[in-house]
């Protein structure tokens, strides 16, 4: 039932005019137009948007297909240490291999220069470690404990400063220095091979 529009006699919802005043009455909707989802959308808006987004109706509730998750990017550490197989060919600096890989990374080149000093402090100590559990006895016996000791102490604050003066250097002058300086060398060995000298 549906009420006149006029007189506000109650109609059959197909009337096209009202049989009390004779008012033209508005075209009763098609089946189905009013009907809402539990979020209050009107079914064929849904479809709709169902259609455009690319996803298909289905039994049951019609979702849209989920996106596919980017590519997992390698890790920065595993990028670095592919990249020190590098220093295996013969001749290859581990430690340019090293800065210059973290630098590709984004990294800045003091950043990247003392990386590669404490992954070099880190292998050192380790092998250090590994050489004292297998001939530590004849150390002892050869310079007692006090002068490898003092060595020790000696050596890590000689590396502080070196590793100290290297990054200030590079911030103020950057690699070119030690560019030019193997390109000259490598010059110079190919000559010397060349002509027999070595």
């Amino acid at each position: 039932m549906k009420k006149c529009t006029s007189c506000a006699k109650d109609l059959p919802d197909a009337a096209m005019h009202c049989v009390f005043c004779g008012t033209k009455q508005p075209a009763a909707p098609p089946a189905g137009a009013n009907a809402k989802t539990v979020m209050g959308w009107q079914a064929s808006d849904l479809l709709k948007d169902m259609a455009a987004s690319g996803a298909q109706p289905a039994p049951g509730v019609a979702m849209p297909p989920p996106a596919a998750p980017p590519p997992a990017a390698p890790p920065p550490a595993a990028a670095l240490g592919v990249a020190q197989t590098l220093a295996l060919i013969p001749g290859t600096s581990r430690s340019f291999v090293t800065i210059l890989a973290a630098m590709l990374l984004g990294c800045s080149l003091a950043t990247a220069v003392e990386f590669s000093f404490l992954l070099g402090f880190v292998t050192l100590s380790a092998a250090t470690v590994f050489e004292l559990l297998q001939n530590g006895d004849t150390l002892v016996d050869t310079f007692g404990i006090a002068s490898p000791l003092i060595g020790i102490v000696v050596a890590g604050i000689t590396a502080f400063l070196s590793v100290k003066f290297m990054i200030d250097w590079l911030n103020k002058r950057g690699l070119a220095v030690f560019g030019w300086y193997r390109i000259a060398v490598g010059v110079a060995a190919i000559a010397l091979i060349a002509g027999n000298r070595i």
